[in-house]
């Protein structure tokens, strides 16, 4: 895996909501992502410094407040930058967005 880390400067995670939340994959990866701090150490050392960024869709512009919460959080405990993030949604047959940084 740290090889794959090492080839890109920035990681983008992208998910639907899902009943005000991240994806289930999405949200176990992040639960897991503390071992690479603890037990896979060389892993969790090639993130730092690297560049965050999240994309959520959903078919309203109803992004809760603290969505992003958990990404800024994994992103500041593994020393990694992060650039921010966009919510797509359709309205009116039109894909809208909305950014927060």
């Amino acid at each position: 895996m740290t090889r794959v880390i090492e080839t890109y400067d920035t990681i983008i995670f992208a998910t639907p909501v899902y009943w005000y939340s991240m994806s289930g994959i999405l949200k176990v990866f992040f639960d897991r992502i503390s071992d690479l701090l603890r037990i896979h150490k060389d892993t969790g050392r090639a993130l730092r410094g690297k560049n965050m960024a999240m994309v959520s869709c959903s078919n309203h512009d109803d992004l809760v407040d603290g969505f992003s919460t958990p990404f800024k959080e994994s992103s500041n405990y593994l020393e990694m930058n992060y650039l921010g993030d966009i919510h797509t949604f359709i309205e009116n047959d039109n894909i809208n967005h909305s950014i927060k940084i």
